[in-house]
């Protein structure tokens, strides 16, 4: 096929290593007036890229060879050049979120279905028509950074207010020496006064002048201060403008920026204290229902022990249910009170050895896996940066779960490791009774039990509590799983130490989540 664009159509590559879908996906985007190529893996794909000019490319997640994430690093690697669309097997929030922060335009769950082709084409021409805006916007933005280069602030604003922990003051303070126009290449001859509320945040060589601009600093469309650039006496452009056109601009660029500086850093500190709160809400909650609790419990083991001969079985039945069910109580309110200590506690960050995490959860489970019959196999397992109990934490539950979730005569667990370039892939593979696609969307959510209490034992908290550890660690976790086969959980964890994350939903989906598999 000519390496051309064909008049007046755009050219499409689908990325799908299943033949059968491949065509299917070129049938339909060749009715739909475009010119497409295919390749069947990352590497047959990356080729014909470097060889021809694509609008669009279809991209399979799970290929031999190169994944789809694969792919997408190195087709960003030299920034973007068309959309890219994710496919994938089976919804994941967790894949979803990566594939668009690697830089996919959107991302397609596969569907045998008449409604996956029309969707997927529309969601193609929309990618196309967001991304060629999108170009537009980058182009336009490289146009003014590069006329503004002399003055060089947006950038080191940027990066000041990407390393900000903490209060904004002192990012503040240091803005207004860094944003400062220039008159003509000479010499700078004014000062800036950041104004917000009450506050003022001066640069170094702060001067009273009436010969000044203002810039509107906004948070949400509200006023909530100013930008303010003070001149000394005779300082100006030859026209006699105090600021030229291009420094306006930029004045105007920095003042948006920092109201969104503001209005990001307010609402992170809305989230955090609301995640202190509920935190705070769940432990003295769980705390205090401890205490009737235990009366329940005990009385009822006093009627067992000392009154089940003068009821009859009716009554020895209710008792029964209200003891379990007072022990069940007992057994969700430690749970609960564990998910909230575990941002309140802190992580103690070093080198870790998973092979010795591994050897310790073994040590623990010695004797569930005996019992069982079990076999827990490990291959080479990386040094990672974690906090040591908490990833004991992590590989037990799952580990638990291989075992707990699995009818098999003899169950079998095995953890295995996959470099990639900034992260070590984990997975813990099982041979258990494993669950459909819809069910692996919400294992993660806290007290989604997929069974009652009467099939496995358990709370619904164990895979919330594991989702929580992995996130504060700065990674991800995921299951590929078949109902009857087994499940396969991917945990990611960065290969550079990760600043501690909190780990939490954000308060709506707090409020409004199910979830949990153990």
């Amino acid at each position: 096929m000519s390496p051309e664009k064909t008049e007046g159509k755009s050219r499409l590559i689908v990325v799908e290593d299943d033949e059968a879908l491949r065509r299917y996906l070129c049938s339909l985007f060749s009715a739909n007036g475009f010119t497409v190529d295919s390749a069947q893996d990352g590497h047959e794909a990356l080729g014909l890229v470097a060889e021809r000019e694509y609008d669009v490319m279809l991209l399979d997640q799970k290929m031999p060879g190169l994944s789809g994430t694969e792919v997408l690093a190195r087709l960003q690697a030299d920034g973007p050049r068309f959309p890219v669309i994710m496919l994938s097997g089976h919804g994941s929030e967790e894949l979803a979120v990566q594939a668009l922060q690697m830089g996919a335009t959107d991302y397609v769950t596969k569907a045998a279905d008449a409604m996956f082709g029309d969707t997927l084409v529309e969601k193609t021409r929309k990618a196309m028509e967001c991304f060629a805006q999108e170009e537009e916007q980058r182009q336009s933005l490289k146009t003014m950074r590069q006329q503004m280069s002399e003055l060089g602030c947006l950038y080191a604003l940027e990066k000041l207010f990407d390393s900000v922990e903490g209060s904004p003051r002192v990012a503040l303070s240091a803005a207004a020496n860094i944003i400062l126009p220039s008159a003509s290449g000479a010499d700078l001859r004014c000062c800036a006064v950041i104004r917000i509320g009450k506050e003022e945040y001066n640069s170094n060589d702060l001067f009273e002048s009436e010969v000044r601009e203002t810039f509107d600093i906004r948070e949400r469309g509200k006023i909530v201060g100013a930008l303010e650039i003070r001149f000394r006496d005779g300082t100006g452009h030859p026209d006699g403008a105090l600021l030229s056109e291009m420094e306006r601009d930029l004045m105007m660029a920095v003042a948006d920026r920092i109201g969104h500086f503001m209005d990001f850093w307010h609402t992170e500190q809305r989230l955090r204290e609301s995640n202190a709160s509920l935190e705070e809400y769940a432990y003295v909650a769980s705390h205090d229902l401890q205490a009737p609790l235990q009366k329940i419990e005990s009385f009822a083991q006093l009627l067992i022990e000392d009154y089940a001969s003068q009821v009859d079985e009716s009554g020895r039945y209710y008792i029964s249910v209200l003891y379990k069910s007072a022990q069940q109580m007992r057994r969700l309110i430690k749970d609960v009170l564990t998910l909230a200590r575990l941002d309140s506690d802190g992580l103690a960050l070093k080198p870790v050895d998973l092979k010795d995490i591994l050897d310790i959860v073994k040590d623990n489970l010695s004797h569930r896996l005996v019992e069982r019959n079990a076999v827990l196999t490990m291959g080479p397992l990386p040094v990672v940066h974690g906090d040591e109990t908490r990833l004991i934490q992590l590989f037990q539950n799952l580990i638990g779960n291989a075992l707990k979730f699995n009818d098999k005569p003899e169950p079998r667990a095995e953890v295995g490791a996959e470099e990639e370039p900034d992260a070590w892939k984990i997975c813990v593979r099982d041979n258990g009774i494993g669950m459909s696609r819809e069910d692996a969307r919400r294992i993660f959510l806290p007290f989604k039990r997929l069974h009652t209490s009467e099939e496995y034992e358990g709370t619904g908290i164990g895979l919330a509590l594991c989702r929580k550890i992995v996130r504060q660690h700065g990674g991800t976790i995921d299951v590929d799983s078949e109902a009857g086969v087994g499940s396969t959980f991917w945990i990611r964890l960065p290969k550079e130490p990760a600043a501690e994350a909190s780990g939490d939903l954000n308060p709506s989906e707090q409020l409004n989540s199910g979830g949990g598999y153990a």
